[in-house]
């Protein structure tokens, strides 16, 4: 899980872009035994991309798709709720994060310092909109 943390945060493309597969393998293989991990890894890596001015384009379009291929699992979506959101001695609420980040890019509400083109601007809101669609 280490190494997988440092790599979905690497600059190199080409790293986190393998990363991303191997979070989606942990969480379809490993959710009961990996709980508090994948929180972390969800909260602290991808939803921070999502709300950072300081992440390029390709950081905040892994994580929407990342999002977008949980959201389209309807089992792991609604595990991430019970097990993060209903859970009272949670303090991380994981699927509301996830709500309020997609609702921000879908709406081109996400503060970015790299430029982005209008396509990869277009690209990135579809993607979360369809994220959204699938919750």
């Amino acid at each position: 899980v280490r190494s997988l943390l440092q790599n979905c945060v690497s600059p190199i493309p080409r790293i986190y872009k393998m990363a991303a597969p191997m979070f989606l393998a942990l969480v379809a293989q490993f959710k009961p035994q990996m709980k508090y991990e994948i929180g972390v890894i969800l909260n602290n890596i991808f939803l921070n991309m999502l709300a950072s001015p300081m992440s390029s384009y390709m950081q905040k379009s892994m994580a929407v798709v990342i999002l977008l291929k949980l959201c389209k699992d309807p089992q792991t979506i609604v595990e991430l709720f019970l097990n993060f959101d209903c859970d009272i001695s949670s303090e991380d609420k994981i699927f509301e994060a996830i709500i309020i980040q997609l609702e921000k890019v879908a709406q081109g509400r996400f503060m970015s310092e790299a430029l982005m083109s209008p396509q990869n601007e277009s690209a990135l809101r579809l993607n979360a909109l369809e994220a959204l669609g699938h919750v």
